[in-house]
């Protein structure tokens, strides 16, 4: 099952690096989640590795709230298309992964959905467990 990334105002300005509707979502499917934003990350995760998902309306980091590939270069990448409707994705271990030539060793992925409640129905669906949401 698909879902969309959220398409906001600036959503065209991301086109620019690459990322269109077409390569940018999260696809829950054989025991996997595939996060994907365009050419720049493209991550598989089995639902084994995964420890919670849950929504964040307004209480993602300062460093998360702009538009694009975002990272703190310790432990969050964010991939973010609106500041709006962003879930959080927790890993159980850390995992090494490359956003735009850095390496973070990242265990919180950040991402903004058109269809949050919907993405976190599946989840729940897949027995990952879904965090009470943080406002």
């Amino acid at each position: 099952m698909r879902f969309e990334l959220a398409a906001g105002f600036w959503w065209w300005l991301l086109t620019l690096f690459g990322a269109t509707k077409k390569n940018s979502f999260l696809d829950v499917e054989d025991g996997t989640l595939e996060a994907r934003f365009g050419p720049l990350f493209d991550q598989t995760y089995r639902f084994d590795e995964l420890a919670s998902v849950s929504l964040h309306r307004r209480s993602v980091p300062w460093y998360l709230t702009s538009i694009g590939w975002r990272t703190n270069l310790v432990n969050a990448i964010g991939l973010i298309s609106s500041p709006r409707n962003i879930v959080k994705i927790a890993l159980k271990q850390p995992r090494l992964t490359w956003l735009v030539g850095l390496p973070v060793r990242m265990s919180d992925l950040y991402v903004s959905l058109e269809d949050p409640e919907r993405f976190l129905d599946a989840m729940r669906k897949t027995g990952v467990p879904v965090a009470a949401p943080r406002f």
